[in-house]
């Protein structure tokens, strides 16, 4: 495959376009990064190290002139610190180093230790070999520091910004470096829009996720002739998931101040989710509140004596209360500032997310307090008037603790900047959780959530190649239940477009195909099934649209109808 690949991308290269660059992230096109970091290409601490960047497509599409189309990238650069005129260093090399391309497979705010999970069928190998890190000198501080690494790819990748997020994947082993000085590598942090994956003293097992992706420049080229791309469409069933977020990469993007989200426990467990609850000021439950004993990424566990409360694994006798504005059934959950989705859903307790960078009084000087009240009918914990970090601005919002079970959650104000990392909203059982992706919250007020009281992922369909005129167009079908028994794989020329087949007895289940080639049986034999379909090399066919799809029926039937769908691709055909 990889050779075929090189073939291709040999002619494709013979009638591009002049070469091209962007910055990754945007935000740091012409300025100095926010931070800096020594991975990948700062260090020799580490018998081993892995780097895996997942860049949000918006660096492309927003770019200048934007990137709304599949291109060819061809190099990779990382950028030294911002650091004095006076700073250098004298660089080296890396002998063995490894670098891999791919579309992710999750959005960049979903990233996980999972290394696998993060990338699409088509990750590609496409440089190894030696790295040198060439010496040189800073430009200043907050001045763009120079580009001293630089990788040109002998297997060029073919990227489009409409099917997913970038990841750059880095890795060398053994960290046999030589030569002499090394700068640290630039990063911007505010807006970055970015996830890094970091393996370094665990190696070759993921430290954890963060968001200090590196600032890099990409070269790439705009393919002539007509693209083939695929297109991710719909959702497969049947899904079922414990677990809800939204993620505000910039807190000026938070939408929820002024309204609220009502969590009722459903009748066979789990929660309905809606807008709903109202501000409680301080003093209203307690005429003495007890003002929380909390610094900057603390946590302090605040004994039940009147207030009850039952949550999903049973009664609460204590409120976790961590600083940086989550709750949990007990102590363990994250310290960490900067909030990540899949930390979250990793938490060892039962906790409500409102998460920031909150610093409450004893830390800046003029923030607020953590207010904590009980009553026989209602516990309220409030965030008073706390600073974000790094900013002026001052917070106000409140979890509600009903004995029922009623979990509300009200902001009526929230800092529009400052914040370390962004801001997350939401709420994950104790333990690994799946991740159902970031929602839009606002859209509580007119479509309620349901969770469940387990995690079950659908079945998925995946691309592994591009219908490229001449070759095979390959596809696999993951998360494949134990119980599927047999399953058929579904070609058309048209999306239907039905949402929901509850009507045919497949509540939840879309159909995004019209049947008109139905290829199998094949007998379930795993968690994934591999099929392809062969692209006539007709020039006529450019532009043209496949659709596809995957059934699988399982035994005990998961619906009247007795099958479940993946979610559809739309293959459109090129001739590169």
């Amino acid at each position: 495959m990889l050779h075929h690949r090189s073939l291709l991308a040999v002619a494709v290269l013979a009638t591009t376009t002049f070469a091209q660059t962007t910055v990754l992230p945007t935000s740091a096109a012409t300025v100095g990064g926010s931070t800096a970091n020594v991975f990948p290409w700062g260090t020799t601490a580490y018998p081993g190290m892995r780097i895996m960047c997942i860049y949000d497509s918006s660096h492309f599409t927003g770019a200048t002139p934007p990137i709304t189309s599949p291109i060819l990238i061809t190099s990779l650069k990382w950028r030294a610190n911002d650091v004095a005129t006076t700073s250098s260093w004298v660089g080296g090399t890396y002998p063995n180093a490894t670098v891999r391309l791919a579309t992710a497979a999750v959005d960049y705010t979903a990233a996980s230790t999972n290394w696998a999970s993060n990338v699409s069928p088509d990750v590609t190998v496409v440089y190894t070999g030696s790295v040198t890190v060439n010496g040189g000198t800073g430009a200043g501080v907050g001045v763009p520091g120079p580009y001293h690494v630089t990788i040109t790819l002998p297997t060029p990748f073919f990227y489009d910004p409409n099917a997913g997020d970038l990841v750059v994947d880095t890795e060398h082993v053994p960290s046999a470096y030589t030569g002499g000085t090394l700068p640290a590598l630039d990063v911007h942090i505010p807006g970055v829009n970015a996830s890094r994956v970091y393996a370094s003293s665990m190696y070759p097992t993921a430290n954890g996720v963060d968001s200090n992706a590196d600032v890099m420049e990409i070269g790439y080229t705009t393919p002539a002739g007509t693209p083939a791309t695929n297109l991710v469409i719909g959702q497969g069933c049947i899904r079922s998931y414990t677990s809800f977020y939204e993620f505000f990469s910039s807190p000026a993007n938070f939408d929820l101040a002024g309204t609220g989200i009502m969590m009722i426990p459903a009748s066979g467990g789990g929660y309905v989710v809606t807008q709903g609850g109202s501000f409680m000021p301080v003093g209203t439950v307690q005429t003495t509140p007890t003002a929380l004993p909390l610094g900057d990424d603390a946590e302090v566990v605040q004994p039940l004596t009147v207030g009850t409360f039952v949550g999903p694994s049973g009664s609460w006798t204590s409120v976790a209360v961590i600083s940086n504005g989550i709750i949990s059934q007990a102590a363990g959950n994250t310290l960490v500032a900067a909030p990540n989705p899949n930390t979250m859903l990793a938490g060892p307790q039962t906790g409500f997310y409102s998460q920031g960078d909150f610093e409450p009084v004893g830390s800046p000087t003029g923030s607020g307090t953590i207010w904590f009240e009980e009553s026989s009918s209602v516990i309220t914990i409030t965030w008073d008037n706390v600073k974000s970090w790094n900013t002026t601005g001052l917070n106000t919002f409140q979890f509600q603790l009903y004995p029922s079970g009623v979990v509300n959650m009200v902001w009526v104000s929230m800092t529009p900047l400052g914040a370390n990392g962004g801001l997350m909203v939401g709420y994950s059982p104790a333990g690994p959780s799946l991740n159902p992706g970031g929602m839009d919250l606002t859209t509580l007020a007119t479509t309620s959530l349901t969770l469940g009281t387990t995690d079950i992922a659908p079945l998925g369909l995946l691309a592994g190649s591009r219908p490229i005129l001449g070759t095979n167009w390959n596809l696999t079908t993951v998360q494949v239940p134990a119980t599927g028994v047999f399953g058929v794989d579904i070609f058309g020329v048209a999306d239907p477009g039905i949402m929901d087949l509850g009507f045919l007895g497949m509540p939840g289940c879309q159909l995004r195909t019209t049947p008109d080639v139905i290829v199998g049986p094949w007998v379930v034999g795993g968690a994934t099934h591999n099929y392809s379909f062969a692209i006539p090399s007709q020039p006529t066919l450019i532009g043209f649209q496949l659709f596809t799809q995957s059934a699988v029926w399982q035994v005990p039937p998961a619906n009247a109808f007795g099958a479940i769908l993946s979610n559809g691709i739309r293959g459109t055909l090129g001739n590169v």
